[in-house]
């Protein structure tokens, strides 16, 4: 090996070393690339089930409130009118009670406080018996009936506040 031919060969293997790192830096890159996506789809999916959760238990538990309170309405129509078939509801007391009392169990895994709150106050009004009160006039019918309105606007408003500050919407 001369003199002259050394440079040539110091030029030769430069080159190659830099195409080599060249191809390396693209390839970890690309790896890289391919890691962040995937750990990016997965929060993604993340944040979605976790949003459809909190949308199936709202809308399990308005349901269970609206449904209990068409029952206890006509319930209420029933005793002040006498049984005049006014009855628009196919579930019962407790298969609504049960519909409310499965969302609730879970509730607290996926809502904000404020909704919570809403169904700590709901609860005692979901009973597993035919009859939630005893009067016959109907008063606690009716008292029932304006507090599950009530409740329905309370968790409708937390519901939409809960929703809106989801990942999802950043």
């Amino acid at each position: 090996m001369d003199v002259t031919t050394r440079p040539l060969i110091w030029q030769f293997i430069s080159t190659a070393l830099a195409t080599i790192l060249g191809a390396v830096i693209t390839i970890v890159a690309f790896r890289w690339n391919e890691k962040f996506r995937a750990k990016t789809a997965d929060q993604y999916w993340e944040r979605q089930w976790r949003q459809d959760q909190k949308l199936k238990i709202y809308t399990q538990i308005l349901r269970a409130i609206n449904d209990y309170a068409v029952w206890l309405s006509d319930v209420s129509d029933s005793r002040k009118f006498g049984d005049s078939g006014t009855n628009t509801m196919k579930k019962d007391c407790a298969s609504i009670a049960e519909e409310f009392h499965t969302a609730y169990a879970v509730a607290p895994l996926f809502l904000i406080k404020s909704s919570l709150d809403v169904l700590e106050m709901a609860k005692p009004t979901f009973f597993y018996h035919s009859s939630p009160f005893e009067d016959r006039d109907v008063q606690e019918a009716d008292r029932n009936i304006a507090r599950l309105k009530e409740w329905r606007e309370r968790l409708s408003a937390s519901a939409i506040q809960d929703l809106e500050r989801s990942p999802l919407h950043r």
